[in-house]
């Protein structure tokens, strides 16, 4: 049913993560539970005949309980033997690309931060922010607290990547904590960088709020981070992965309420109209993925917050576009499909 859903809205690509918690149920020492794999081959083959690429992400934060009480999860070393979301230095290790073909690459998330004020310090803060949580951590502040590269580690990561994936909702305002006295909150410890994050300065939103404490609108905040991560890393090839607009959920509220997602639908025009501008500026964006499809579990918020652009009653579990599915399915079909991998392997992906 949700893969006729995609067909419907007319996407020719779809990002799922594979749970190795369904896969490896006991641990790596287990036994592999062979039912987890013939339902992802199940996935792929289906959306293959539907004519949607599969778009991967092999590990989604979600481990093996045994993995994390062997060896204390994705802190240890062994988790470089299996592929993850964040970066490390397993992706690395992906050597099924040799005999499978595809693109290999790392999903980051990256928020924007903009500074407070024009006080040098606080322009140092904002790239200290973007530092922190997109790029490498920072030496000078952190010193001997980061795991340290070998000359055999760094050799294995000069092949690159074929992309760079990047999750990307909202932005926010960042003062220096180095040199000024800071409120306790978000970003001020050693470890964090020195920095105060907040979505508002002098008491004016960076963007309008949503029903989310940590989700402002900022749509320019997606076209500078591409251009950030452009300059930095020549201008390697990135897909937007996640990129959507929650509501939180209230029981008082109607079936109409939740359909007629106006919020929503200007969210996400704003942000491709932003994605257009990064483009036409010559970013190597490949593709844009809307999170998401369906209302789902959402972490530490599980179903109390609604991303979809179809609505899911929980008690039945019937699917219901929402006026968000209508106008992106409109926005979709206005755009051809381009080919954006040249060679005989091509690949056709949609934004």
């Amino acid at each position: 049913e949700d893969i006729e859903l995609m067909g419907s809205l007319g996407v020719n690509s779809y990002r799922f993560s594979i749970s190795w918690a369904r896969i490896l149920p006991e641990g790596r020492f287990g036994e592999v539970n062979l039912a987890g794999i013939d339902h992802y081959n199940k996935l792929i083959n289906v959306l293959l005949l539907k004519g949607i690429q599969p778009f991967v992400t092999l590990n989604h934060f979600d481990i093996p309980q045994e993995f994390e009480d062997r060896f204390g999860g994705w802190l240890s070393p062994e988790s470089q033997k299996v592929a993850i979301r964040e970066p490390l230095l397993s992706y690395s290790k992906a050597n099924m690309q040799i005999k499978q073909g595809g693109m290999i690459g790392i999903v980051l998330h990256a928020a924007w931060f903009e500074p407070i004020s024009n006080y040098k310090a606080d322009k140092s803060a904002a790239e200290r922010a973007q530092s922190f949580l997109t790029k490498w951590l920072m030496n000078d502040i952190l010193g001997s607290n980061l795991p340290e590269f070998s000359n055999k580690d760094k050799d294995k990561l000069k092949s690159g990547l074929d992309f760079i994936g990047i999750n990307h909702y909202t932005s926010y305002y960042v003062q220096d904590c180095i040199y000024s006295k800071c409120e306790p909150g978000p970003g001020i410890s050693k470890t964090e960088g020195f920095y105060l994050q907040s979505s508002q300065r002098n008491g004016v939103p960076i963007g309008e709020y949503a029903d989310l404490d940590w989700l402002n609108v900022y749509p320019q905040g997606l076209e500078k981070t591409i251009t950030y991560i452009k300059e930095r890393y020549n201008n390697t090839p990135m897909f937007i992965t996640e990129n959507g607009y929650g509501e939180v959920y209230n029981p008082n509220s109607t079936i109409e309420d939740f359909l007629h997602d106006v919020r929503r639908v200007n969210y996400i025009a704003g942000y491709l109209d932003a994605l257009s501008v990064a483009i036409r500026k010559g970013a190597d964006v490949r593709g844009y993925f809307a999170w998401s499809l369906l209302d789902n579990f959402e972490w530490i918020s599980g179903y109390t917050v609604r991303f979809g652009l179809h609505h899911v009653d929980h008690a039945t579990l019937k699917r219901t576009p929402k006026l968000s599915a209508s106008w992106y399915k409109q926005f979709i079909t206005k755009h051809k499909v381009v080919t954006l991998m040249p060679g005989p392997n091509q690949q056709k992906f949609q934004y």
